[in-house]
């Protein structure tokens, strides 16, 4: 959610589309809440795509603390139509926009294992991935791995290995930057803070119940989003790495491919340039 409303707010950025898969929660959920965001923030002519519901050859493991909706206490009532068509999806609009179209993948890479499959040659035409994945340094938060690397391991793997510049935004970097509620006061729209905080109150409440000791919300995916419109603030190291297929574990090794490990960024930059992008933008009423 907050990602899709940073880039939203985003003047030079062109959102293509938006691809569901199942994570978090099933993948109707995600699907009902990626519509219900676009459609609240004046943005109802990005289309959304469905895609996976479940991972290449694992059992679901869904998360809790994002409550049962995904969307904290948000009410959600549309039941969006399932198409399941993200993976033609992807290929087309990589294909339609060569050497442009960066991917920003925020939840487990299902989809995009697929269309590596399927249309190889066409996906090395993707400018870039930029995923919100990884654990290298710190415990992860799903069976020992992030939990989108982890809940389907066999996706990360083929993803990690596909020759496209590829950047991680890992739970190493998320950890620090704690934004407590009270900040999310700042947004000017009502509605916009009124939806934000919704979702984000009981988000808090459970990572401080289920994972860590932090004073606020974790920025996981919005800082992947960032790193797009802001990749000159962070701190990165190069590096080979290696996903474990069994469950998704990311670790650094010798290879020849590298790719790049967001390792730091200012918060306060981060928190004001969140909050300020939102309030100058023009939001839908």
């Amino acid at each position: 959610m907050l990602a899709i409303v940073l880039m939203a707010s985003a003047p030079l950025v062109d959102i293509l589309a938006v691809t569901t898969v199942a994570g978090n929660v099933p993948i109707q959920k995600t699907t009902n809440n990626a519509r219900h965001i676009l459609d609240f923030i004046g943005k109802g002519d990005v289309p959304v795509y469905s895609g996976y519901a479940q991972p290449l050859r694992r059992e679901v493991s869904y998360a809790s603390i994002h409550g049962t909706s995904g969307l904290g206490d948000v009410v959600v009532a549309d039941q969006v139509i399932l198409d399941g068509t993200a993976v033609d999806q992807i290929i087309r609009l990589v294909q339609e926009n060569p050497g442009e179209a960066t991917l920003l993948m925020l939840g487990p890479q299902t989809n995009i294992a697929k269309a590596l499959q399927k249309a190889p040659e066409i996906m090395k035409l993707t400018k870039a991935f930029v995923m919100m994945g990884g654990a290298f340094n710190v415990p992860g938060n799903h069976n020992g791995a992030e939990f989108n690397m982890g809940f389907d391991p066999d996706a990360s793997s083929i993803v990690s290995r596909f020759p496209v510049p590829k950047t991680y935004i890992p739970l190493d970097l998320c950890n620090t930057i704690q934004v407590p509620l009270g900040e999310f006061n700042r947004i000017e729209d009502k509605r916009i803070r009124t939806m934000i905080t919704t979702a984000v109150a009981p988000y808090i409440e459970n990572i401080q119940k289920n994972e860590l000791p932090t004073k606020g919300a974790l920025m996981y995916d919005v800082l992947a989003a960032y790193y797009l419109l802001r990749p000159n603030l962070f701190t990165v190291r190069t590096s080979s790495i290696l996903v474990d297929e069994s469950r998704g574990a990311t670790t650094e090794c010798l290879g020849e491919e590298m790719v790049t490990i967001a390792v730091e960024v200012p918060e306060n930059s981060f928190v004001n340039d969140f909050i300020g992008s939102i309030n100058q933008r023009e939001i839908a009423n």
